[in-house]
């Protein structure tokens, strides 16, 4: 049993909803390179009150500020959160629901390479008013792709990109514009959540 995990908090603005909450996003096992998804419906506060009652957790909540950032950090496990996160077998669970398993979770950095691939091209949002009505129906464009969606989990980022650009290629999608509006077609999971919060630290 690890005398300490690894967690990951959000501010995030919900949808349907214009109010910021913070989310419990993953934990990792410090014991191994594993990490464990908190399920979607299970992320408020209000589901993990002894967590958020930790103070190591109460300054890390103080010190995020705007939509989109996180932070990860260890806290020990006292006897009452090695109860409520770890099995006698120390398996992760969160009330009892044996978590997803994740090699790759949102919110955690990436390696260099993969980082600086993603950056590289969602700054590109930044540079340029892009509007959907392009010259290039995208849904279209998505059809005569040979791609699989990606998940964050099913392929690395890298291979996944290198894919990605080869079909933009194919199909005689040049714009940068066209490619960012069509890589969002191809997002699913935590990629696509990965993608979401990029777009909101970028503005």
């Amino acid at each position: 049993m690890p005398l300490s995990m690894r967690i990951c908090i959000a501010l995030e603005t919900p949808r349907n909803s214009k109010k910021n909450i913070f989310k419990f996003k993953w934990i990792q096992n410090i014991d191994t390179k594993m990490y464990y998804e908190i399920p979607a419906d299970k992320q408020n506060p209000s589901d993990h009150c002894a967590l958020f009652a930790v103070q190591k957790v109460k300054n890390i909540l103080s010190s995020i500020k705007t939509t989109g950032s996180f932070r990860a950090c260890v806290i020990p496990l006292t006897t009452e959160l090695e109860q409520l996160y770890f099995d006698d077998d120390g398996d992760v669970i969160s009330k009892e629901e044996y978590l997803q398993l994740t090699y790759s979770p949102v919110y955690e950095t990436k390696p260099e390479k993969e980082q600086t691939v993603l950056s590289e091209l969602l700054k590109k949002i930044k540079e340029m008013n892009i509007s959907v009505s392009n010259k290039k129906d995208i849904k279209d464009i998505k059809d005569n792709f040979v791609l699989n969606n990606f998940d964050g989990k099913n392929a690395s980022v890298t291979s996944s990109l290198e894919t990605f650009e080869t079909q933009c290629s194919r199909c005689g999608v040049e714009a940068d514009a066209d490619k960012i509006l069509t890589l969002r077609l191809f997002l699913g999971g935590t990629a696509k959540e990965w993608f979401a919060s990029k777009l909101i630290v970028l503005g």
